[in-house]
């Protein structure tokens, strides 16, 4: 795998479903069984986007969704290995190298230096390593904000304690209205906020003078 420095990323499963090529209902029966579940699960179950993935959550599902796919390894084996790597391992999926042997899928082992299972038969291993650089290039593509929702204020009552916000971020209008009253251009806001529009800071500006105006 990649040693350059993983994104740091908080990712819910609609965007790791488009990065892994995983359903969504196959997300939630690999974690209902233990096979794989997301860094952070908010014990409430009825807070939207609740399951928040990492970047190196989303290298393991890849490497899972690959052997899955090009081996044909059956559910059970991998939930035996999953049951079996978590105790000894941080982020096994993302972390060791998979192969298959015999019709078997075996790990390489770093501390003994060897394939686990090992019995000198020749070892198809999978090719995991482009991985990481691969979510790298795809991370930003899932990012993008739906058009739909450029220059449209919404509340959440999850989402920064249900102020008005610019929709598809976490940016409240009080946070655009504070850069206007300090002098900002709209222009001069758009580079402290570069992923805005120019859409996004007239809508927040127009529904922070309406509530000044209604006040």
């Amino acid at each position: 795998m990649s040693t350059t420095a993983d994104p740091i990323v908080a990712l819910d499963s609609n965007r790791v479903s488009k990065l892994t090529g995983i359903p969504k209902n196959t997300l939630a029966h690999w974690e209902k069984r233990g096979v794989f579940k997301a860094s952070y699960i908010d014990p409430h179950p009825k807070v939207p986007f609740r399951r928040i993935y990492s970047f190196r959550d989303v290298v393991s599902l890849r490497a899972l969704a690959l052997i899955r796919r090009e081996a044909h390894v059956s559910f059970k084996e991998i939930l035996g290995a999953s049951e079996y790597l978590s105790k000894h391992y941080e982020s096994p999926w993302s972390q060791l190298r998979f192969g298959l042997m015999s019709g078997k899928l075996v790990f390489w082992d770093p501390d003994r230096r060897r394939w686990s299972h090992s019995s000198g038969q020749d070892v198809l291993e999978f090719n995991v390593a482009g991985i990481p650089d691969e979510i790298r290039r795809s991370i930003p593509e899932v990012l993008q904000r739906d058009n739909a929702s450029h220059g449209v204020i919404t509340k959440n009552r999850y989402v920064q304690h249900n102020k008005p916000i610019i929709a598809g971020t976490r940016i409240p209008t009080s946070s655009i209205w504070a850069f206007h009253e300090a002098g900002y251009s709209p222009s001069q806001i758009l580079r402290e906020y570069p992923h805005l529009t120019v859409e996004d800071v007239d809508a927040a500006l127009n529904y922070e003078r309406a509530e000044r105006h209604a006040a």
